[in-house]
């Protein structure tokens, strides 16, 4: 117990940080739609028109989304949102498993009459517990916000499943992630390759928005497993909720079976 609360005391200013970033993305995303507001439909048609398609992509504008609405502009914020979340969740990921090689404390940490699998049981929900409670409070601070909007009780529904989407893609990247620091032991490393996955999977994402038929490159963009049609319609793809679960359980236990045979030395 002693080593979870030292592991979750650590935690806490960065979690703050990034929940003071999500706060102020949803609030100056709340000014620039009044801004759009004002604009007529013309001039917004034609300032969608000069930009290319790959870049609308990369933020979310495809599907249908009408960025004039609260709901389509909701989705554009909840593009970013997934962006942000999934890194802290990456770097959570780095820091349940490598921490201690990184500052040289394997040997204290494994003084402790406790066993490598409940070791690795603590650290990595002493992880998981910032992540929960950041995805808690992107919906917590998103209602509030919204439903101060006019319209905004409208899309409490939406909020509520994209804020359950964040959380399920979070997890993933967690878990993987959690799985690759566990087999590469150097955490340069090891936050390359998570990184360079991410990366790949967001420009894979990219592509599933651009390309027709795209189905076969969803499955390897979990960023875009649970879209915008699917929130609007108050329902989360169940293949893709079934793919996340035994992606993140399969990453989790071999994760236990490395971690308690690992050299530490």
């Amino acid at each position: 117990m002693n080593i979870f609360k030292k592991e979750i005391k650590t935690h806490i200013k960065p979690l703050i940080a990034w929940a003071v970033g999500i706060t102020l993305l949803l609030l100056c995303g709340m000014l620039e739609f009044d801004g759009l507001n004002s604009m007529d439909a013309a001039g917004i048609g034609d300032m969608l028109n000069s930009i290319p398609n790959e870049l609308l992509a990369m933020v979310g504008m495809v599907d249908g989304v009408n960025i004039t609405t609260l709901s389509g502009y909701y989705s554009i914020l909840t593009n970013f949102i997934f962006t942000i979340i999934s890194i802290y969740a990456i770097s959570l990921g780095l820091i349940a498993v490598n921490r201690e090689l990184v500052d040289k404390t394997y040997e204290f940490l494994f003084t402790k009459p406790v066993s490598r699998k409940v070791i690795h049981t603590i650290k990595m929900l002493s992880c998981y517990v910032p992540l929960v409670f950041l995805c808690l409070y992107n919906y917590l601070i998103t209602t509030i916000i919204i439903s101060n909007v006019d319209g905004g009780n409208a899309i409490l529904n939406e909020i509520l499943y994209a804020s359950i989407s964040v959380f399920i893609i979070a997890s993933l990247f967690f878990s993987i992630t959690v799985l690759i620091a566990t087999i590469v032991k150097k955490n340069e490393k090891a936050s390359m390759i998570a990184n360079m996955i991410f990366m790949i999977c967001f420009v894979i994402g990219i592509l599933v928005d651009i390309l027709e038929n795209s189905n076969i490159f969803r499955l390897f963009a979990p960023l875009k497993y649970f879209n915008y049609n699917d929130i609007v319609n108050n329902e989360l793809n169940s293949l893709y909720i079934l793919i996340s679960i035994t992606i993140i359980f399969i990453s989790i236990i071999c994760s236990y079976l490395l971690f308690s045979k690992e050299d530490l030395t």
